[in-house]
């Protein structure tokens, strides 16, 4: 329920916040947004209504929650999003529910690529790896994967995206064990990738400061870093226990907290966002277009 309410407190703060559309003077820079962090809602509507009608008082408050969730919680929270990063990049796209498997991502990458558009790219999606350097005692939950609907994506699977030369200007995942993927993200022709360390409870506020600090002209390790710190200043010690500790106990709350230190891991080149820079034609041959102008809009970040 701590998330839910974060999550409507949230969602009703934002919707009073009226989308600004972007007045870029550089064109051809291109956001694509992947938000799926739950499946459980997903098929028939009306079977998992009546799931709901038959379940037992144990489980029916948190399938209610996921349903809702990915019925409407996502959804919202992705045009959101899409809605913020369209005041600083001429074009964002936004993979969520079916549309974010790894194939539709590959496809949305490869059009946009033969369209002109330098790229950037904002996952908020689930990873997994059984590597751990942190002393939490973490369930782990590897191999290294990147959750997107459907089959999860490899590393393999995303250094691989070297052979379609695409303009991958900064990648930034809220994933857990995200860094697990920045050498591939380099090794795929991006310039820079950030991602979390290991686990990562930051996922909602993150992504929407993220949008506006890294579109206002920070680079990408300075864009992340104010992300993480932003939430990590929501989610503070008190907060986190008094919502956790009634379902993981004091013990389970500890390793919760060691986890959420986990810090952001910042790889490749400095570079601000793709509609500061462009790549004129394959990685490696990149041109500095100067600084957009934009509408400053929201002012709260």
């Amino acid at each position: 329920m701590f998330k839910m309410h974060r999550a409507l407190l949230l969602f009703a703060v934002l919707g009073a916040v009226a989308p600004v559309v972007a007045q870029s003077a550089i064109a051809k820079s291109a956001l694509v947004i992947v938000v799926e962090e739950n499946q459980r809602g997903k098929g028939d509507l009306q079977a998992h209504l009546q799931d709901l009608a038959t379940s037992d008082s144990g489980t029916i408050r948190n399938k209610a929650y996921k349903l809702f969730m990915d019925r409407v919680g996502e959804p919202l929270y992705g045009r959101y999003l899409k809605s913020s990063a369209l005041r600083y990049w001429d074009h964002a796209v936004l993979l969520t529910d079916d549309k974010a498997s790894f194939k539709s991502f590959v496809h949305t990458l490869e059009q946009l690529d033969r369209q002109g558009y330098t790229i950037d790219v904002l996952m908020d999606i689930h990873g997994s790896s059984t590597f751990t350097e942190l002393d939490n005692h973490t369930r782990k939950s590897g191999p290294d994967k990147l959750g997107f609907t459907g089959p999860s994506a490899t590393p393999a699977q995303v250094a691989a995206l070297r052979e379609k030369d695409l303009r991958l200007n900064a990648v930034y995942m809220t994933s857990c064990w995200g860094s697990r993927f920045n050498d591939a993200w380099l090794q795929a022709g991006a310039r820079a990738v950030n991602g979390s360390r290991e686990l990562n409870y930051y996922v909602l506020l993150s992504p929407i400061v993220f949008i506006h600090a890294f579109g206002r002209g920070g680079d990408l390790a300075a864009a992340s870093r104010k992300a993480y710190e932003a939430e990590a200043n929501l989610l503070n010690n008190d907060v986190v226990d008094q919502a956790l500790a009634p379902t993981y106990g004091r013990p389970g709350v500890a390793r919760i907290q060691s986890a959420l230190s986990s810090e952001r891991i910042h790889s490749g080149q400095s570079v601000r966002a793709a509609c500061y820079e462009s790549i004129t034609t394959s990685p490696g041959h990149s041109e500095h277009t100067g600084k957009a102008e934009h509408d400053p809009g929201l002012t709260l970040f």
